[in-house]
């Protein structure tokens, strides 16, 4: 629902090649620190048409291949730090539950990485379904439309009753519009993330106004 772009200063500070077509950028923020990985790949059947001999048209499929392999070795390791300690023995069966939980609302395989760490992390199911709205609704109050960390926002359910636990009931408030809305009716402004329908509201902040969220 609410969009956050986050402006950064990005310096690269690192780069490794993978070889002719793949390469890991690292990008520092010069003003907050915050740092990212940019993988580049250029595979194309340029990357090894336009090679003046067989024998560099050889190296190139090597060098696609490679990249591949350790883009895969990476993310094979951060799935099994992941999973290590919880229930879920593969991916697969994480994304089954996190479908069958949810009657289907989300996906687990819509959920980027560093949504599923965190949710996959906790046992309580009410902080795992926060975790949810905060993805779907964004780290603003859907009344006074600021920006909250997660620990700021409070679960509200929009109709008042409590008994009512969906996804699709609740949204996520800050601690002074919750109190002020309290059991009142809900009026336009309170929707649930699984039910919003439209464009994403923007709202545009530098990182040095922002603290993590």
């Amino acid at each position: 629902m609410h969009n956050v772009i986050v402006d950064h200063e990005w310096l690269e500070v690192n780069r490794v090649d993978f070889g002719l077509s793949a390469e890991d950028v690292t990008m520092r923020c010069a003003y907050c620190g915050a740092e990212r990985h940019i993988l580049h790949t250029n595979a194309s059947d340029e990357t090894y048409q336009n090679q003046e001999t067989e024998e560099e048209a050889r190296e190139a499929l090597k060098g696609i291949s490679e990249s591949l392999k350790q883009f895969s070795k990476t993310m094979n390791l951060y799935i099994r730090e992941m999973l290590d300690g919880s229930k879920y023995v593969t991916s697969q069966a994480l994304m089954d539950d996190i479908a069958k939980r949810y009657n289907g609302n989300i996906e687990g395989k819509d959920l980027p990485f560093r949504w599923l760490g965190p949710w996959t992390a906790t046992n309580y199911r009410k902080a795992q379904r926060k975790f949810l709205l905060f993805y779907k609704q964004g780290p603003v109050c859907n009344r006074c439309d600021l920006i909250f960390s997660i620990d700021e926002l409070t679960e509200d359910h929009i109709e008042g009753d409590r008994s009512r636990g969906r996804l699709t009931d609740l949204q996520l408030l800050c601690k002074n519009c919750g109190g002020k809305k309290g059991n009142d009716p809900p009026t336009e402004l309170d929707i649930s993330p699984f039910k919003f329908e439209g464009e994403s509201c923007i709202h545009r902040v530098a990182c040095t106004e922002l603290d993590a969220v």
